[in-house]
């Protein structure tokens, strides 16, 4: 996450009644319940991000927001999302892969054993369906050692577009295998969604600094919505 910010640093309005709310690039839309009549509600925006990068982010608390506790000690997710392109070859660099539960060789009487993490996952959501398969680029998810680490303990991931001819996926997936990197089909864009990728940490050791969510060890991920202003806001 390039150039991480505080929550109090990041561009949220908030509006108690409907209203319109100015962001701060001069652009204007209605917020607010309107007659709906509750109170405290009101915009909540990410960062303007570069789309020359793949730049995650951490949202606000949403269904399915894999968190270990609810409700979670900043009403923030628990995972990181970015936007992808849906006409150009995205590279992702992982500089350190938090160590994993090692599930492969497990029996009945194993014991579970706290890594850094339990499960780490990046996972390509968009308007078209997507399916896990291990091992091939089409797939959609990498979990754990699919993320092909390499001698520094880091990873490189290769997301290509569904527009590359079937000569282009050639060259990237041979480009990729030369280079031991880790292969994902992009998404599509749609009328509701488009090509979004989540990057997953489940069940992280309260101590490892790495770990998205805050906890007395470490700060985590800032989250883009400034919790604090909504619940000053009053009630939803």
């Amino acid at each position: 996450m390039p150039d991480a910010k505080a929550p109090t640093d990041m561009p949220t309005e908030s509006a108690t009644d409907a209203r319109g709310v100015t962001l701060t690039d001069g652009t204007s839309f209605g917020a607010g319940v309107g007659a709906g009549g509750s109170s405290g509600t009101g915009a909540e925006y990410a960062p303007a991000l570069d789309p020359a990068y793949i730049e995650f982010t951490r949202p606000p608390l949403l269904p399915g927001a894999d968190v270990s506790e609810v409700p979670p000690p900043d009403s923030c997710a628990g995972y990181l999302g970015a936007a992808t392109s849906t006409t150009q070859i995205g590279l992702i660099r992982i500089p350190k892969v938090a160590t994993w539960f090692d599930t492969s060789d497990l029996t009945d009487s194993s014991p579970f054993v706290q890594q850094e993490a339990t499960y780490l996952s990046l996972t390509q959501y968009g308007a078209s369906s997507g399916s896990y398969e291990p091992g091939k680029p089409t797939t959609a998810s990498l979990g754990n050692a699919e993320l092909l680490l390499d001698t520094s303990g880091g990873s490189t991931v290769v997301v290509w577009p569904r527009t590359l001819t079937g000569d282009q996926q050639q060259q990237v997936v041979a480009d990729a295998a030369k280079q031991g990197w880790a292969l994902l089909r992009g998404g599509e864009q749609g009328d509701v969604t488009t090509a979004n990728l989540f990057l997953r940490m489940k069940g992280t050791s309260p101590s490892f600094l790495g770990g998205f969510t805050p906890t007395p060890d470490r700060a985590g991920v800032p989250c883009y919505f400034d919790a604090t202003r909504a619940r000053r806001a009053g009630p939803t």
